[in-house]
């Protein structure tokens, strides 16, 4: 009876499991073309409506994101105009802005083939390119490590928690970046209370930091300003 009990317990942990990483967004990449009435290309800000996520067209109009779920809107100001475009199921848009403040969209299958060439400009939040409290909202992270593995692409974190950033060491021999929370040094990027993370950023140039810096540092900015989980002190 005992050996029947802790199978049950076992299958229902793992339906647990497999139902919440069901429920983790599914971020694909969305890529879009922008232009006039006349066909010219448009460099402007395109923003996802209620978040402070946006990034920047090309000159020739074209664009990428890559966190879009179903129910966002992007909102382009043009002009004198605002335009407010639904994603819905698309995985790419064709954009004509008119004069008139009117638009039209379609879904492209040009740009989802091309979808990797356009998905270079990553969205940015309005500091600049880290990660910030309104992403981890939006998406529900458990953990500040999978946050960073979904919005910074170009680190990688270990189980501890230790991080390398991608581009600053030997490929043979790589020094974890130096992580500094509220200007302390860390060990683990788990170790802060991620629904007090105000920011994140990366940077490749440690070098004021001496020795401890040559990997590279992670510099997490909390809204309290003192974060760190009691068990990780």
């Amino acid at each position: 009876m005992r050996i029947l009990t802790l199978f049950l317990m076992l299958i229902s942990a793992i339906f647990v499991c497999n139902a919440q990483e069901s429920e983790k967004p599914q971020m694909v990449p969305f890529n879009g073309h922008i232009t006039d009435e006349n066909g010219q290309g448009i460099k402007v800000r395109i923003k996802i409506k209620d978040t402070d996520l946006y990034t920047i067209s090309y000159k020739d109009g074209r664009f990428g994101l890559s966190d879009l779920m179903e129910k966002d809107i992007l909102s382009i100001k043009y002009k004198k105009n605002v335009y407010e475009i639904p994603v819905g199921q698309n995985r790419s848009l064709e954009i004509v802005l008119k004069s008139d403040g009117t638009f039209t969209s379609k879904e492209s299958e040009e740009l989802i083939a091309k979808g990797e060439e356009y998905v270079k400009q990553r969205e940015m939040d309005s500091s600049g390119g880290g990660l910030t409290a309104s992403f981890i909202e939006r998406y529900h992270f458990l953990l500040l490590s999978d946050a960073m593995r979904v919005k910074l692409p170009g680190v990688e974190i270990s189980t501890d928690g230790s991080v390398i950033i991608r581009g600053v060491n030997s490929i043979n021999n790589p020094s974890s970046a130096l992580i500094l929370c509220d200007g302390n040094e860390i060990s683990s990027v788990d170790a802060v209370n991620i629904h007090d993370v105000e920011r994140v950023d990366v940077e490749k140039d440690g070098s004021m930091y001496g020795f401890r810096g040559v990997g590279g540092v992670i510099k997490i900015k909390t809204k309290s300003g003192s974060s760190i989980n009691k068990q990780n002190k």
